[in-house]
C-alpha cells in the first residue's frame, strides 16, 4: 500500500513537468524579424560594433530602415523603392559565423540586394536607390538586382554588379580596381573611370 501511495504522486508530477516543460525547438513566426541583441554584436578594434547576422539579412522599405540595415548588417536587402539625400557607405569590418566552424567569425563582403527574390531565388521585382553617392570600401561588395541612381566610387577591388543597372557614373580610386570590377548581366549608363 505505502508502495502505491508513493508510486501515484509521483507518476503525477512527472507527467506535469514533462507537459509544463519549454521545448527546445523554438520557432521565429513567419515574416518576423528576430530581435537583435546585445550578445549578437561583435566588438571591433575601432571601437565600433557591427551586428553578426547570419540567418536573416537586413531588410529595408525606407530611407530610416536603409541606413538602420547599411549599419548593422553585412547584407541588405532594399524592399521598395528609396531616394535619400544622404551619401551611402559600403564599408568593411563586418564578420558573420563560418560555416565549417561555427566557433569561429570570418570577414564578409558587404551585399546591396534591390530586389526580392521568389522561392527558386529567381528575381521576382526590381527597386530603385536612388541616392547622391555611393561608396564603396569594402573588398568584394556586390550590388544585385534593381537600379541604382547616383554616382559610385569604387575603393576596393572584386566588387560585382550583378542584374543591376547603374544611372550614374563610376569611378575608381585605382587602375586595380577597376580592371578587378565584376560585370555580370549589368549596364552603366555614365563613365567608369579611375579619378
Amino acid at each position: 500500500m505505502k508502495f502505491k501511495s508513493l508510486i501515484i504522486p509521483l507518476s503525477v508530477t512527472l507527467l506535469l513537468s514533462v507537459g509544463c516543460s519549454k521545448t527546445k525547438n523554438s520557432k521565429v513566426e513567419d515574416n518576423k524579424t528576430p530581435t537583435v541583441t546585445e550578445n549578437d554584436k561583435t566588438n571591433k578594434t575601432d571601437g565600433t560594433s557591427k551586428t553578426d547576422v547570419v540567418a536573416m539579412p537586413s531588410r529595408a522599405a525606407d530611407e530610416e530602415n536603409l541606413f538602420r540595415a547599411l549599419d548593422e548588417s553585412w547584407i541588405v536587402i532594399v524592399e521598395n523603392d528609396v531616394t535619400t539625400t544622404k551619401d551611402i557607405v559600403l564599408n568593411t569590418g563586418y564578420e558573420k559565423t563560418d560555416e565549417k566552424d561555427k566557433t569561429k567569425k570570418v570577414s564578409t563582403p558587404r551585399v546591396l540586394v534591390l530586389c526580392t527574390k521568389d522561392a527558386n531565388k529567381n528575381i521576382d521585382k526590381n527597386f530603385t536607390l536612388t541616392t547622391p553617392r555611393v561608396t564603396i570600401k569594402d573588398e568584394g561588395a556586390k550590388i544585385e538586382g534593381g537600379v541604382l541612381k547616383g554616382d559610385l566610387y569604387i575603393e576596393a577591388n572584386n566588387v560585382t554588379f550583378e542584374l543591376t543597372k547603374i544611372e550614374g557614373n563610376v569611378y575608381f580610386s585605382t587602375k586595380e580596381a577597376k580592371d578587378s570590377l565584376v560585370i555580370k548581366d549589368s549596364t552603366v549608363t555614365g563613365t567608369m573611370e579611375v579619378k
